[in-house]
């Protein structure tokens, strides 16, 4: 018989053995259709990591990770890849696939793409079905909560966790080094590691930056002002868009709050649009930068009361040629288009996560009274959606029913790993504020703003893609950031 002394060694090493084995990665067949010119085994290299449910209980219950990597198209390539940091919180990095397929970091470098936890095709998956099965969102939420509690603890989805989970995703894969690229909530992640677990970290993007320190809910709604307002103010100074739309910030104002008072029939008797309700598509819309240089006329389009074609151009739909010049769309194909967006959206946003993440580091640590003290110098109408969206966020969390997280889950980062940060002039959420105060607090880091620009930067051109790429070449050095000079913000302005 062992004596206890023996005993207890070898209940240690069959421990230490079951918790090495648990870590491994284990390539596996992708979970997902590739793109044109990818080849599963060659080009794409897909897996899985199991890691633990909560980090402080690495024997407990664990989690699926999935994994993809975007093999580097030199037969040499370099030992450091990019870990691309999805956004959200919530976005599944594995549907962003396409963006990389032709960006000249690929040529030298993997990229690696991972499903945060409980996101997109990791497990177990947090979407929230019934918010599109149930007409009562709250009770939705309810039925959602209810749900995933019975198959994971909710309290487990957080930053802390996740930035854990990136750290076991690079030692699994056996890279010495990496650079993190982080855009939107990614950007709050890729901080968390910088300060959790800094050893691999070779550099860091920070695209389109959500620091932790700042309040979320507090301070959206002021950004998206401050954004208008300086679109309203390019606008002016440019004399065919001035000459265009002269009066565009009052027209815009004006006709929002006419439709909150009679919200606006569009497409069929039974949608009805709000004042509100179109600031939120406007909210939406400019995340993405080609859509930008038709705001102007989309606004003059809703004071005008053509609402179908400001949606069209807000959704991308059309093009302002295609409105401007009377082609035809009919009301069923952009039902149809809508329809297709919304099943999209299904698949690339697990909404539990949003919730808890949001719940635990964001929502909780703000008041109602803070929010409504903030929103005082905006007109009535801004005031007005984002005390509704504040008051659904907070209903949320009473309902999600998560502790709110460290109080260090909501204070700056301070580190020296070089550091690229980008920010979008015209960006709704994430605007150039919150990159200058992620900046502030990582003395080698490099800050730079992009006049035609909105959410995800490295979208807007070549001009940003080519900075990150000197960056990536050489962290410590500060990259040729000249090319921002000769970029200029055009809007549209009908013949």
């Amino acid at each position: 018989m062992a004596t206890p002394i023996k005993l207890f060694f070898t209940v240690v090493a069959f421990w230490v053995c079951a918790y090495t084995t648990a870590q491994r990665y284990e390539v596996t067949p992708c979970p997902r259709q590739l793109v044109r010119g990818e080849v599963e085994g060659e080009t794409v290299v897909c897996g899985t990591l199991s890691v633990p449910e909560l980090h402080s209980k690495r024997f407990g219950k664990r989690l699926e990770l999935a994994v993809l990597t975007l093999k580097a198209r030199s037969t040499s390539p370099l030992p450091d890849p990019i870990l691309f940091l999805q956004g959200g919180p919530g976005g599944a990095a594995l549907e962003t696939i396409d963006y990389w397929r032709d960006l000249p970091w690929r040529e030298t470098r993997d990229i690696i793409l991972v499903d945060q936890r409980g996101t997109g095709y990791s497990e177990p998956d947090l979407a929230c079905t019934e918010l599109y099965e149930m007409e009562d969102l709250l009770e939705a939420v309810q039925a959602c909560r209810v749900r995933l509690s019975r198959v994971t603890n909710l309290q487990a989805y957080n930053s802390y966790e996740n930035a854990a989970d990136i750290a076991l995703v690079t030692k699994a894969l056996g890279y010495e080094e990496i650079n993190l690229y982080g855009v939107s909530y990614g950007t709050r992640l890729a901080l968390t590691v910088m300060r959790d677990s800094p050893e691999r970290i070779r550099s860091v993007v920070l695209d389109s930056t959500y620091p932790p320190q700042v309040e979320r809910l507090i301070e959206t709604e002021v950004n998206f002002y401050e954004m208008l307002q300086r679109l309203f103010s390019d606008c002016e100074a440019n004399e065919s868009c001035n000459a265009a739309y002269p009066d565009l910030e009052q027209d815009f104002v004006e006709t929002l709050e006419r439709l909150e008072d009679i919200p606006a029939s569009v497409w069929s008797d039974s949608l009805f649009i709000s004042g509100s309700d179109f600031l939120g598509v406007y909210f939406q819309a400019m995340y993405d930068e080609g859509i930008l240089s038709s705001v102007p006329f989309s606004m003059q389009k809703l004071s005008e009361s053509d609402y179908s074609d400001s949606l069209l151009l807000l959704s991308g739909i059309a093009e302002p040629d295609d409105l401007d010049n009377s082609v035809v769309l009919f009301a069923r194909f952009v039902q149809t288009i809508i329809e297709i967006i919304q099943n999209l959206w299904r698949d690339v946003q697990a909404e539990g996560v949003f919730f808890s993440t949001e719940c635990q580091e964001d929502v909780t640590f703000q008041r109602r009274e803070e929010v409504e003290a903030a929103l005082e110098e905006l007109p009535d109408i801004f005031q007005t959606a984002a005390l509704d969206q504040a008051d659904f966020m907070f209903d949320i969390c009473g309902i999600w029913r998560v502790q709110r997280s460290r109080a260090v889950e909501n204070q700056a980062v301070s580190s020296d790993i070089p550091t690229l940060v980008l920010a979008g002039r015209y960006d709704p959420v994430t605007n150039t504020k919150w990159g200058e105060l992620a900046a502030s607090t990582l003395p080698n880091s490099f800050f730079y703003a992009f006049p035609n620009a909105a959410h995800g930067v490295f979208l807007s051109g070549d001009c940003p893609v080519n900075i990150v790429q000197a960056f990536l070449d050489n962290p410590a050095t500060e990259p040729d950031s000249s090319c921002i000079d000769n970029i200029e913000m055009e809007f549209y302005v009908p013949e």
